[in-house]
């Protein structure tokens, strides 16, 4: 009789990031542990719903095709503001293992007021549900609770009171393995009790650990790419980034030198060819930054596209604000021996983008090093999924 695992993650709304991360997770252990069914808790928020919205356009409806044919959900969904319905189907199906990641799932936002000079703690910021959520799983879920690259993001955890912190601690404690993605994170973990910071490992994001490239049909990208305008017989730079005023420099100082831009998940209208919103599915729309020259990104997941598709790339990292000056971004480009082609503003990038093309500095990119690294990204994967099998196997 095959065993069960359940996972709890972000895996809806139009975010092919998420999504991607997704896929390769449950991918990844449906292939290791190959005696475990893994489906994903189709847990949803309301309030997360609300913002998202129906599907609206090409690009919104594959993913949202994407996200409920191609992801291994739960038979049952849960859309609710509270994890008890979510935690009573985990309890009833007795799950062998239930895996809490990957990406910013411990990402939370508190704001502070006071009320007759007590402090008051807000949680509305509709991208973070309000703790306690379903990505903490306390001890009433009995069988092994493992997180697999978790992530704070931008947390500032110094806002969180007392009562939460013990409430955190005392899960966390809790479970059998704590995987998290990044430095910060473990920073976090260190700051909730030292031991839960001994206890946890770097786990890199599952979408380096499956061959997404091997699972989609490259030339026939590359034909709808051609059809929507993208021109291969020029230099062409991919633009990932809002759109602001710094953003159209950036494409402006591109068209001078001939290249052409491509906007990818931000719309422009500077742009020469927006694929913001058409209908590439997640793992398409990870293959696009195979066909650039050159990349400039402010997201993370677009970062990862390149690095495994061997494009160079500029990270722009507008969410570092936190006061220890660490992020997942900078993370990630530490760990490739990027920081030479990390900036945390647009103005910074701006400042010194003729000094690069002038040094031509992307011909020192490290194809190598960032070869070898993958390699390594990969084995921590699956000793991390062996870890997990000794544990599935253990709870008999």
């Amino acid at each position: 009789m095959k065993k069960k695992v359940g996972v709890l993650t972000l895996h809806s709304g139009f975010n092919e990031g998420a999504i991607l991360q997704a896929f390769c997770l449950t991918k990844l252990l449906a292939e290791q542990l190959s005696n475990c069914d893994v489906d994903i808790v189709d847990h949803n928020y309301i309030s997360k719903i609300k913002v998202y919205g129906e599907p609206k356009n090409k690009r919104e409806k594959v993913l949202d095709n994407f996200i409920n044919n191609s992801l291994p959900l739960s038979p049952q969904r849960f859309i609710e503001d509270t994890h008890v319905k979510a935690f009573k189907y985990i309890i009833k199906n007795n799950y062998n293992a239930v895996i809490v990641g990957s990406d910013e799932v411990w990402r939370v936002k508190y704001t502070h007021s006071k009320k007759w000079f007590w402090p008051v703690y807000n949680q509305k910021y509709p991208w973070s549900p309000a703790f306690p959520n379903a990505y903490w799983p306390d001890r009433s879920i009995k069988m092994p609770k493992i997180a697999y690259a978790a992530c704070v993001g931008q947390t500032d955890w110094t806002l969180i009171p007392k009562k939460h912190k013990k409430m955190m601690t005392r899960n966390l404690l809790d479970f059998s393995l704590l995987g998290v993605r990044d430095q910060r994170t473990i920073s976090f973990l260190e700051w909730l009790d030292k031991d839960l910071a001994q206890k946890a490992e770097l786990v890199p994001d599952p979408a380096f650990s499956i061959d997404v490239l091997g699972l989609v049909d490259k030339n026939q990208i590359k034909c709808k790419l051609e059809e929507l305008g993208v021109d291969f017989s020029k230099p062409r730079v991919g633009i990932v980034a809002y759109n602001n005023s710094e953003t159209n420099e950036l494409i402006k100082y591109f068209k001078q030198r001939e290249y052409q831009t491509v906007g990818v998940s931000f719309s422009n209208d500077a742009i020469d060819v927006d694929l913001s919103k058409e209908d590439f599915n997640p793992l398409e729309w990870f293959s696009i930054f195979g066909f650039f020259d050159i990349c400039v990104s402010i997201l993370m997941h677009p970062s990862i596209a390149c690095i495994a598709n061997g494009t160079p790339f500029f990270g722009i990292d507008l969410r570092n604000s936190s006061s220890d000056g660490e992020s997942k971004m900078k993370d990630l480009m530490r760990s490739f021996d990027l920081l030479e082609f990390y900036y945390t503003t647009q103005a910074a990038f701006l400042k010194k983008i003729d000094q690069i093309f002038k040094d031509n500095i992307l011909k020192e990119w490290p194809y190598s090093y960032i070869k070898e690294k993958r390699k390594i990204f990969t084995n921590q994967s699956n000793e991390f999924v062996n870890k997990i099998k000794l544990i599935i196997s253990a709870n008999e």
